[in-house]
This record gives C-alpha cells, sequence and structure tokens, in this order.
C-alpha cells in the first residue's frame, strides 16, 4: 500500500502518477493525508506555483508533506534549478520514465519518513538525558563522480561539463575498475555511458544495487540512440536514464539534486547510528529497551495523529527451539536472545525502533508505514532469523529459533490516547504484561 499523492493539475500529470503505482488524493480534500502534492506550472508559472506551494504550507501545517513541480516536456536548466531553489523537491513532465517517477516519489518519502523520525526521537533520547544532537549535517566536499564508459566524446563532453559545475571526476574503462574505484574512494554518484552494450550497462547498474555498500549511490545511465528501453534500465537499478545528445545540461542538473538528496540521506543516517544513552538502551544486546519504547511510541503516535500519517506496531515472541540446545543453561539462553535482538535491529529500517520487553519479547515500531507493508517486511525478517543457526557457548551446536509476532496499526481518527489504550490490551492479549 503506497501513500497519497495530491495532484494540483490535468490529467497528464494524473495519469503518469497512477502508472507509477501512487493513489491520488480528491483536490477538493486538503484534509485527506498526502505525501507528496505534484503542482503544475506550466500555466501560473514557477512563481505563481511557489505561492500555491507556500499558502499549502501554511494551511496543512505538519499535514504538508513533499512538493514536486509538473514542467513542460523540456524544461530548461535554469528553470530547474529555480524551482530547486524555492523548494520544490524535484520535477516530473510528460517524457519522463514511470520507472523514474515510483523510483524519486519513493527514495523522497523515505527521507521524509526518516527526518520526522530524528526529529521524535531525539525528542525522546533527550527525556532520558542525551544531550541534544542537533540538524543534520549535510557534507560540504566538493562532489566526486565516477564516469563508467569506453573512451569516447561523451566521456570527456560530460566530464568537462561536470567540472563546470565543480564535479570532480574519474573515468574507468571497465567494470572491474570502477567497482574498485567505488569501495576504495568516496564518490557521490557513478554515470554509466552505454554505447552499444546495453546488457552489460544494465548489468553493471543491478549490480551496483545489489552490493551492500552501494546501493544507495546515484546512478545516471546515458544510452545511445538505439537502447531500447530507458524504463528498463531505471528499473533494473539506474537512479536515471535519458539518451546521450538530447539534454545533457538538464540531466546532469538532475544527477546533482539526486547527490544532494544521498548527501542528506547520509547525514540522517549518521544522527540514527549515534542516537543512543544508555539509559534508553539495553545493556545485554545494545537495543533499546521497554522504558524507552514506551515513551517514544507515545511520541510518535501523537506525532502521526497531528500530520495523519501511520503508524505500524509489531510484537514479536521468540522461541528457541529445545531439541536445538545443546546447553539449556540460562546464560546460552539468554545469549541466543541477545543475538536475536542484534539480528532484529539489523535487519529493520534505520528509522524503524526495535525494542526488547522481555526476555524473548519484542516490539518494533514502523513510523510511516501501513500494516501490510510492516507485515511484508517481518515476514522477510523472521524468514532470515528462522534459517540462522545461533552460538551458545564454546564446543556446542547452533541453536534454532521460532517466531510469531502479530501488527495493530495507527487507526484513521484515532486519537493517541485510544490507541495506547487499544496498545496496553494488545499487550496483555499476547502476554507481555
Amino acid at each position: 500500500m503506497k501513500p497519497n499523492i495530491l495532484v494540483l493539475g490535468g490529467d497528464q500529470a494524473c495519469e503518469a502518477i497512477l502508472a507509477a503505482g501512487y493513489p491520488i488524493t480528491g483536490v477538493n480534500d486538503l484534509q485527506a493525508p498526502a505525501a507528496v502534492i505534484v503542482i503544475d506550472v506550466r500555466s501560473g508559472g514557477v512563481t505563481k506555483s511557489y505561492e500555491i506551494m507556500e499558502a499549502l504550507k501554511l494551511a496543512l501545517g505538519p499535514r504538508a508533506g513533499l512538493f514536486f513541480a509538473w514542467t513542460d516536456e523540456t524544461p530548461d536548466v535554469k528553470t530547474y534549478r529555480t524551482m530547486h531553489k524555492l523548494g520544490f523537491d524535484g520535477s516530473f513532465n510528460a517524457q519522463t520514465p514511470i520507472a523514474f517517477i515510483s523510483a524519486r516519489l519513493e527514495s523522497a518519502i523515505r527521507i521524509q519518513t526518516m527526518s520526522d523520525e530524528v526529529q521524535s526521537r531525539m525528542k525522546t533520547l533527550e527525556s532520558f538525558g542525551a544531550p541534544r544532537f542537533g540538524q543534520p549535517t549535510l557534507d560540504k566536499n566538493p562532489r566526486r563522480v565516477l564516469i563508467y564508459g569506453p573512451p569516447c566524446p561523451e566521456n570527456m563532453r560530460l566530464a568537462a561539463m561536470l567540472e563546470t559545475l565543480g564535479v570532480a571526476t574519474i573515468a574507468a574503462m571497465s567494470s572491474y575498475t570502477a567497482f574498485d574505484y567505488l569501495h576504495k574512494g568516496n564518490f557521490d554518484a557513478i554515470i554509466v555511458i552505454s554505447k552499444g552494450d546495453s546488457a552489460n550497462s544494465i548489468a553493471f547498474c543491478a549490480a551496483l544495487r545489489r552490493n551492500s555498500r552501494l546501493f544507495h549511490l546515484p546512478c545516471l545511465l546515458f544510452a545511445a540512440s538505439d537502447f531500447e528501453s530507458l524504463e528498463v534500465a531505471i528499473s533494473r537499478g539506474a537512479s536515471d536514464a535519458v539518451r546521450a545528445g538530447e539534454n545533457d545540461e538538464l540531466a546532469l542538473a538532475r544527477l546533482l539534486t539526486l547527490i544532494d538528496e544521498k548527501r542528506r540521506r547520509d547525514a540522517l543516517n549518521l544522527i540514527f547510528h549515534n542516537a543512543k544513552t544508555p539509559n534508553a538502551i539495553d545493556r545485554r544486546n545494545g537495543i533499546y529497551n521497554q522504558d524507552f519504547f514506551n515513551r517514544h511510541l507515545l511520541e510518535i503516535v501523537e506525532r502521526s495523529t497531528q500530520s495523519r500519517k501511520n503508524v505500524a506496531l509489531a510484537l514479536v515472541d521468540v522461541t528457541i527451539i529445545e531439541q536445538s540446545l545443546t546447553s539449556k543453561s540460562p546464560e546460552a539462553i539468554r545469549k541466543v536472545i541477545n543475538q536475536c535482538a542484534n539480528m532484529l535491529s539489523r535487519l529493520i529500517r534505520i528509522e524503524d525502533v526495535a525494542a526488547i520487553l522481555d526476555n524473548g519479547k519484542f516490539a518494533v515500531i514502523f513510523p510511516s508505514t501501513p500494516a501490510q507493508t510492516a507485515e511484508t517486511a517481518l515476514a522477510r525478517i523472521v524468514a532470515v532469523l528462522e534459517s540462522s543457526g545461533f552460538d551458545t557457548g564454546a564446543f556446542t551446536e547452533p541453536a534454532s529459533v521460532n517466531l510469531q509476532y502479530e501488527v495493530i496499526e495507527l487507526e484513521e481518527n484515532q486519537s493517541s490516547d485510544e490507541f495506547m489504550a487499544r496498545f496496553g490490551e494488545f499487550m496483555k492479549s499476547n502476554h507481555f504484561e
């Protein structure tokens, strides 16, 4: 289930958003939650659209989501940069591949969720004695882009264009060299130049997305005129795909936007990794304790009722399979539970919150997430944990576990007090008193 999009424009924008898989909120229902608002800037112009955006932010308050512009089919670079400076989170048009629209909306909404959760988590942690973390600090170092492709005029031309934008570039002629550079260097993005080898180019993009260290790296594919489908390239791993020579300057401007988005995500990730304080952490396994969980759940629910966003909550019960336990000592059992806690915290998204409530009983909060999506994520997590072996001590066979879970979500028009009362009953029914 994807979040709603509000479109202020004609049928062209609506059709594209629907094709990207997102439901559209009625234009007359500003009370309905919309993760993104798309404004058609073609008729009124950028200045008028900016005024509309500011008015909507004022009217919607905390319910205001992200703002994207719908532009002419060939917007000039100056207009694109102006919209970006005015506060639009991106732009689309009739020529934008549907796969790109889908991917950009998903990424932008995810970063907004991370940003909201950072604010909530800092507030809760401060009540546990943590120092104020401050706002995310973006990387101010010059941007660096790797250009992968055969020696060709496009390679040199793109490097020269990026240099005028203050972006340093390094060229890689083979996929082996490209991945070697990416792993050793600190790059903000990669450009893949496809010259008659579309299959290899798509395979490279797909390999990039499968790499645990590089899958968030923006990847712009410059395709030759005979390249079959830009949609396929994006669906297989490219962040953006264009035909070389059609509007290279605009493509690079979009790439810089993706780089800025990546740096914002990196800054948020750093805050999440440091978002701990001894009073909020279970020292046996390093995840949040029940006191923090109870207080933070209330903070998230109150924030979500104001912004009318989803919240899903899962209770997870871990049972050690007795036949797999060589040693049934309390120390061995506790060791398995602590390993499960550590794995659980690593398998959820960084904006999700895992806490231990009792020995073998856990809770996970999924901010801005409907129950169906949370259940899908939990099914994958359970599959990993149940197929893992857990150390119980020296010279013993690995132990195995079974997991059971149940999910509830914040219902529409439900107050925070009503949800917390429902949560209490949920805990009792699952023997989490």
